[in-house]
C-alpha cells in the first residue's frame, strides 16, 4: 500500500503482508523513516504534505516534520483494523470508518472528534472520500453490495448550528466552486 505527498518529497510504503510503514524519498531511494504498528498498514498523506495517518492499530497520524506520533485515533468497535481514513482537502479533518458503522470526522492535530456521522445499517465503509470542495464526504464499503454513502456536510452543518452543535467554523469550510 502506498501514499505520496502532493510534491512527491515522500513516499510512504506499507504492507499487506509485513509491519509497519517505511518513508523513502522517492528521487534518491533513501529510507528516511520506519514506523512500527501492525501488518496491512495503509499509509495517506494530507493534502499539505504536513501530516501521514496510518491503518491499522486504530489509526496514527505523524508529524512530516520529524515523523513522531501527533495523535492517536483509536477505534470504537471490536476490530482496529481495515479502517477506511480520509483527508479532507484543507488538512483539517481526517475521516475515520469505525467497526460500529460510524465515521468520524477528527482534529488530525488532536485526535478529538468533530463530529461521528452515524450509518443505520451499521456499515461506515472502507473507502472514504471528501468532495474538492468540502461539502461532501463519500463512503462506499468493500462489498459492491452495499450502499455507498454520500453526505452533505454543508447540511448537516447546517442543523448542528441550528442546535448550537457546529464545529469550529473554520473547519470543512466549503471552498468555492473552481471554473
Amino acid at each position: 500500500l502506498v501514499g505520496m505527498t502532493q510534491d512527491a518529497k515522500w513516499v510512504a510504503l506499507g504492507s499487506w503482508n509485513a509491519y509497519g510503514v517505511s518513508i523513502f524519498n522517492p528521487h534518491t531511494g533513501e529510507q528516511i523513516a520506519h514506523m512500527d504498528m501492525g501488518a496491512h498498514a495503509l499509509p495517506i498523506f494530507s493534502p499539505d504534505n504536513r501530516l501521514l495517518a496510518t491503518t491499522p492499530d486504530g489509526v496514527r497520524v505523524w508529524s512530516t516534520v520529524d515523523w513522531e506520533r501527533v495523535a492517536d485515533v483509536r477505534a470504537r468497535g471490536g476490530t482496529a483494523s481495515d479502517l477506511g481514513i480520509a483527508f479532507s482537502p484543507d488538512s483539517r479533518v481526517l475521516a475515520v470508518s469505525q467497526p460500529t458503522g460510524t465515521t468520524r470526522l477528527v482534529d488530525p492535530a488532536t485526535g478529538l472528534d468533530w463530529a461521528v456521522l452515524t450509518h443505520h445499517d451499521q456499515n461506515a465503509g472502507s473507502y472514504l472520500r471528501f468532495s474538492p470542495d468540502q461539502r461532501r464526504l463519500v463512503t462506499a464499503s468493500v462489498d459492491e453490495r452495499r450502499v455507498v454513502r454520500s453526505w452533505d456536510l454543508g447540511l448537516i452543518r447546517e442543523e448542528l448550528s441550528r442546535r448550537g452543535l457546529d464545529w469550529p467554523a473554520d473547519v470543512l469550510q466549503p471552498s468555492p466552486p473552481s471554473d
